[in-house]
């Protein structure tokens, strides 16, 4: 459900979805391409679940490295 929603600029919006925070982020295009590959491939329903699942892999690695 959603909170809130703030307008940040004419092409921007911050949504709150309850826990949800959005955060924006610059890459380069190519980059971006390779994502949209994996996207595809793995199976995801868009850019931010496979984005969102890969910092939480990687984030879980590190927990068990130290």
């Amino acid at each position: 459900m959603v909170e809130s929603i703030r307008k940040i600029n004419d092409l921007e919006y911050e949504i709150d979805f309850n826990n949800s925070v959005v955060v924006t982020m610059k890459i380069e295009e190519e980059f971006l391409e390779e994502i949209d590959k994996a996207t595809t491939v793995l199976g995801f329903k868009n850019r931010s679940d496979l984005i969102r699942d890969a910092l939480k892999e990687y984030l879980k690695s590190l927990n068990t490295e130290s």
